[in-house]
């Protein structure tokens, strides 16, 4: 869901079908500048301003209009447009809008049923973003969601206020209490094998004789679960093999709660955690060799330490994300 940039893109297509395709793909190479003053500065203000009740008018500059491929000024005409304007139909105009803001309603009706589902409501709908200024798309909202929320809220200047946001949560981040995990993470293991599990995933430890079941996904946090800013979740992993030094954790996510295998389709590795013992040979026997890891899920981004109960020292901790 792209918000007004997928209007952005039909109002592109609109001029370019009352150009003629080829004229305009022409007079775009020869010059790139000038459409985009028309898109960032009339189309811009005619978008943001537009509320169902007439169409727009976009000004055609001088310079632009003396550019113009032969046949072209005639041809705008022809179509309702002016030598010094082109014409957006108020019906074609709601035809662009509506697209997009179905797309928007029937995300915000997710995000409510998903809501209403832990036994919670929602009082305000805060509306912010380039698009949130516009008052065709309040006005859709409020008459879509009015039984839902109390009230629809704009902010004075919407495409502002994520960035206030974002300096205002740097500052204090207990601002947002808690956010709901989009995935569910958790981390590669193995785990014991035993009657029923696959037995292309059984592994036999060489130095212990152990059968364990390998590509095991433990869930830390679940998809869709509501996590406190200060919120920590402790995990315990142990040694595989006598004299480690260091205990490599992949990290997973996915986007349900019923995946329990790292092999699983929906199942991506996000980042490999490296935990480096200071001394490999108390490793022995290596089950009995665990190290304590708090992970911190709360904020925008993950937190990981990590504790030697041997010791009681901190053990360094080398997180490395993988691109998606």
């Amino acid at each position: 869901m792209a918000g007004s940039t997928n209007i952005d893109e039909k109002v592109q297509q609109h001029v370019r079908d009352l150009f003629g395709p080829e004229d305009f793909d022409s007079w775009m190479l020869q010059h790139p500048q000038m459409f985009s003053k028309i898109k960032h500065k009339a189309w811009e203000v005619a978008k943001k301003n537009f509320d169902d009740t007439r169409g727009i008018a976009l000004d055609i500059p001088g310079r632009m209009v003396n550019s113009l491929p032969d046949g072209v000024l005639e041809r705008l005409e022809a179509q309702g447009c002016t030598d010094d304007e082109i014409v957006v139909s108020v019906e074609l105009m709601k035809g662009w809008f509506d697209t997009v803001i179905d797309d928007i309603i029937r995300a915000v009706e997710d995000t409510l049923a998903r809501v209403s589902d832990t036994g919670n409501t929602v009082d305000y709908m805060l509306v912010v973003g380039g698009f949130g200024g516009s008052p065709y798309l309040i006005a859709s909202l409020r008459e879509a969601f009015s039984n839902q929320v109390k009230e629809v809220v704009c902010p004075g200047v919407p495409s502002q206020a994520v960035l206030k946001g974002a300096v205002l949560y740097a500052q204090s981040p207990s601002t947002v209490y808690a956010r709901r995990c989009k995935f569910a993470y958790g981390v590669k293991c193995m785990t014991t094998w035993h009657m029923g599990m696959e037995r292309e995933k059984m592994y036999t430890e060489s130095t212990t004789q152990r059968r364990l079941c390998k590509d095991q996904f433990d869930c830390m946090v679940q998809f869709d679960q509501l996590v406190e800013h200060d919120q920590v979740v402790e995990h315990t992993f142990c040694a595989t093999a006598r004299f480690q030094s260091m205990i490599p954790i992949r990290i997973y996510a996915c986007s349900n709660n019923t995946d329990s295998c790292t092999t699983d389709a929906s199942m991506r590795q996000i980042a490999t955690m490296m935990l480096t013992i200071t001394d490999p040979t108390k490793v022995d026997p290596p089950e009995d060799y665990k190290i304590k890891v708090s992970f911190s899920f709360g904020s925008t981004e993950f937190h990981v330490a990590a504790k030697d109960p041997h010791t009681g020292e901190e053990i360094e901790t080398d997180v490395v994300f993988i691109a998606s």
